[in-house]
């Protein structure tokens, strides 16, 4: 899938970071929403559309698991990356366990960001074609 028109809710507790990769997101052809605490993006993600969510650090008003739990529940086909700082597996474990369909732990390259998404956002384009 290209990234013509793809919009991505970028949830990320960090100004600095949210900033970078946002910008290196919307160079990239994506329409980026971003986040900066859990609150802000469930009420996001249950007023708009996103092809693809993207959380990063640990929220101050609530961990990543919980808000993929939560977001998963009001777009039960929106694919969810993990990108974040959180290296043990019993992370990668509890966001994968919560609903998340891919987990990257940060520092990662950009391209390695951008090809995890690409695969997330046609893994979901082929579950609706073969949905139909």
């Amino acid at each position: 899938m290209q990234p013509l028109n793809t919009r991505v809710l970028w949830v990320e507790d960090d100004a600095d970071t949210r900033e970078v990769i946002t910008f290196f997101l919307e160079q990239s052809g994506y329409w980026v929403t971003s986040a900066g605490s859990s609150i802000e993006a469930l009420g996001l993600a249950r007023s708009e559309h996103f092809d693809l969510y993207l959380l990063g650090d640990w929220r101050p008003h609530g961990k990543e698991s919980n808000l993929c739990e939560e977001i998963h529940k009001s777009d039960p086909g929106g694919p969810i990356l993990f990108y974040s700082a959180a290296a043990y597996q019993t992370d990668r474990q509890r966001g994968m366990e919560a609903g998340a369909n891919g987990y990257l732990t940060k520092p990662v390259g950009f391209d390695h960001l951008k090809e995890a998404m690409t695969r997330l956002l046609n893994d979901a384009t082929s579950d609706i074609d073969e949905g139909a």
